[in-house]
Parts: C-alpha cells; structure tokens; sequence
C-alpha cells in the first residue's frame, strides 16, 4: 500500500491528491475488514505524505490596476468587487442591482445568494448558513465604478428602448 502511494507522489500526483487516494482506500479496507473479507485494514500501517499548505499570493495595488486596464469592460467590475471584498466566485456572479447600496455616505454590498450549477442548469440558491449572508461596506473607488457600471446599464436600456 505504501508503494502504491509513493508510486503515485513519482508519477507527479499532487500530494492532496494522494492523500485522498489514501483515505478512500482506508476506508474500502476498514469496509472490507467489518465485513471479515480482511482480516485486517493494509493501510493502516501507510504513512500518507504531508500536505503544505498553499501560500496565498496576493497581487499588488498596482499589479491589479494593470490588469483591471487590460481586461474588458464589462468584466472590471465584478472582478474588482470580488477581489476587495473576498467574495466567491458564485457569490459574486449572483449580485443583483438590489444587493447594492451605492449611497453617498456608506455604500455597502449585500451577500444574498450564490450563483450554482443545478440540475435545471444555473440558479441563484440562497446562502447555505446565515453567518454567509453578509454585508460589506464598499471602498469608494469600487461604489464610483458601480455607479458608472449602473449608468451605463441605464442608459443602455434608455437607448433599445421597451423591447
């Protein structure tokens, strides 16, 4: 068992990936052996290999600024609300213009769902704990181009008109 593991660590597999080979046969052997096929679990004597943990790298001001140039329009804004808030991914694809609060004084953002791929293709669920529904107050550099965002959107609308 244990060559089987550090077999898979030579062939190049990330170490979470064989750790969680290690844990689903673990549990067949475990299975195996309540049910007297074994008489005892071969990987419990397997030492799987440690996982280090990822180190989070974080782009700098101006790193960011870069690439929010580069991209295009229509995707700055999420991006840059999801990176100064923390949001997921599907967190950020649900907002709603009703989850923003772009008032002058304290604009916020207000987490009320998560975009999720179903079995009806995507869907808004609601947050799955109540400590995920949250709120964020907004920098003004990000409420600023949310208002812009919202504008444009406006009058855009404005342009085609009822159809």
């Amino acid at each position: 068992m244990q060559q089987v593991l550090d077999a898979a660590l030579e062939e190049g597999r990330a170490a979470r990936t064989v750790v969680e080979v290690h844990h689903i046969l673990h549990a067949a052997f475990r299975s195996a052996v309540r049910w007297q096929a074994l008489a005892a679990n071969p990987s419990d004597g397997v030492t799987p290999p440690k996982v280090e943990q990822a180190r989070l790298r974080t782009p700098k001001p101006e790193d960011f600024r870069q690439l929010l140039a580069r991209i295009a329009n229509e995707y700055r804004a999420p991006l840059a609300v999801a990176a100064m808030t923390g949001l997921r991914r599907g967190e950020t694809l649900a907002l709603r213009w009703e989850d923003v609060d772009l008032d002058e004084a304290r604009p916020v953002l207000n987490v009320t769902g998560s975009l999720q791929r179903g079995s009806d293709g995507l869907v808004v669920l609601p947050p799955k704990t109540e400590r995920s529904r949250r709120r964020f107050p907004l920098a003004p550099s990000i409420a600023t181009m949310l208002r812009k965002v919202r504008n444009e959107q406006l009058e855009r609308r404005m342009k085609a008109g009822p159809a």
